[in-house]
């Protein structure tokens, strides 16, 4: 089982389905750690907004792996941290659709993405992370196509609520 520890609420992208940016509250860092520590959990997921904004992500995340956990990390694939591999045990990338889907909600982002999580592969267990939404349900052979393509470990597939 996993514990989901939303790190962070800010972003660098404004995505029009995000439900994470209307929160206003950072969660306090310490007492996540205290409890991660105790937790029966095996791993530890940080999602966000976006994990990779937050100022010392390595230092606590070989934190938490020093207490036997293992990190999985969510991102949208627009911030470079050539090190993530050695801090992370997996990684999310989310890409929503095609070029075009994707550019439309998530501001453009879908080559970097792309080639974020490409650049992942072999380094660190990969998941192609796409939410499903009516609106890019036309996407669907794409993306299990590219996935194939980039030889991802995983294919996260969720649908919208």
């Amino acid at each position: 089982m996993a514990l989901l520890f939303p790190i962070t609420y800010k972003c660098n992208l404004s995505c029009r389905f995000c439900s994470m940016k209307d929160s206003r509250r950072e969660p306090v860092i310490d007492k996540c750690i205290k409890l991660i520590k105790s937790s029966k959990n095996d791993w530890v997921w940080l999602t966000g907004g976006e994990p990779l904004m937050v100022e010392n992500i390595e230092k606590i995340c070989l934190t938490i792996k020093s207490f036997g956990k293992k990190i999985g990390i969510t991102t949208n694939g627009t911030i470079n941290n050539e090190r993530l591999p050695l801090f992370a045990d997996r990684v999310g990338v989310s890409i929503d659709g095609d070029e075009k889907y994707h550019n439309e909600y998530r501001q453009g982002t879908y080559k970097k993405a792309v080639e974020f999580l490409s650049k992942l592969v072999g380094k660190v267990e990969t998941v192609f992370m796409f939410t499903l939404f009516p609106e890019n349900e036309h996407c669907l052979a794409f993306i299990e196509n590219l996935s194939n393509k980039l030889n991802v470990d995983y294919l996260q597939i969720t649908k919208a609520k």
